[in-house]
Protein backbone atom coordinates (compact mmCIF):
# COMPACT_ATOMS: atom_id res chain seq x y z
CA UNK A 1 0.00 0.00 0.00
CA UNK A 2 2.86 2.79 1.19
CA UNK A 3 4.84 1.80 -1.98
CA UNK A 4 1.53 2.18 -4.69
CA UNK A 5 1.05 5.15 -2.67
CA UNK A 6 4.68 6.47 -3.35
CA UNK A 7 4.48 5.31 -6.72
CA UNK A 8 1.49 7.60 -7.72
CA UNK A 9 3.36 10.31 -6.19
CA UNK A 10 6.34 10.06 -8.13
CA UNK A 11 4.07 9.62 -11.50
CA UNK A 12 3.01 12.93 -10.03
CA UNK A 13 6.35 14.78 -9.40
CA UNK A 14 7.44 13.41 -12.90
CA UNK A 15 4.59 14.89 -15.10
CA UNK A 16 5.06 17.98 -13.47
CA UNK A 17 8.69 18.07 -13.48
CA UNK A 18 8.07 17.58 -17.52
CA UNK A 19 4.97 20.39 -17.85
CA UNK A 20 7.59 22.69 -15.82
CA UNK A 21 10.14 22.04 -18.48
CA UNK A 22 8.04 22.23 -21.96
CA UNK A 23 6.51 25.86 -20.15
CA UNK A 24 10.23 27.11 -19.73
CA UNK A 25 11.16 25.67 -23.23
CA UNK A 26 8.10 27.57 -24.66
CA UNK A 27 8.84 30.62 -22.82
CA UNK A 28 12.30 30.70 -24.04
CA UNK A 29 11.64 30.04 -27.36
CA UNK A 30 8.94 32.57 -27.79
CA UNK A 31 11.56 34.94 -26.16
CA UNK A 32 13.46 33.51 -29.34
CA UNK A 33 11.49 34.51 -32.12
CA UNK A 34 10.30 37.44 -30.95
CA UNK A 35 13.42 38.74 -30.23
CA UNK A 36 14.62 37.51 -34.15
CA UNK A 37 11.70 39.23 -35.45
CA UNK A 38 12.63 42.44 -34.12
CA UNK A 39 16.10 42.44 -35.26
CA UNK A 40 14.57 41.42 -38.56
CA UNK A 41 12.28 44.38 -38.95
CA UNK A 42 15.01 46.81 -37.72
CA UNK A 43 17.21 45.53 -40.65
CA UNK A 44 14.05 45.94 -42.73
CA UNK A 45 13.59 49.63 -41.81
CA UNK A 46 17.46 50.57 -41.69
CA UNK A 47 17.21 48.79 -45.32
CA UNK A 48 14.11 50.98 -46.02
CA UNK A 49 14.93 54.24 -44.60
CA UNK A 50 18.55 54.44 -47.09
CA UNK A 51 16.72 53.38 -49.97
CA UNK A 52 14.39 56.41 -49.32
CA UNK A 53 17.33 58.56 -48.86
CA UNK A 54 19.35 57.65 -51.87
CA UNK A 55 16.53 58.29 -54.06
CA UNK A 56 15.70 61.36 -52.38
CA UNK A 57 19.61 62.50 -53.10
CA UNK A 58 19.74 60.98 -56.57
CA UNK A 59 20.03 63.46 -59.17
Amino acid sequence: MNKKVNLIFSIIGFLTEIFYLINALHIWFRHITISFVNIIDSIFKILTQTSHIDFAYAP
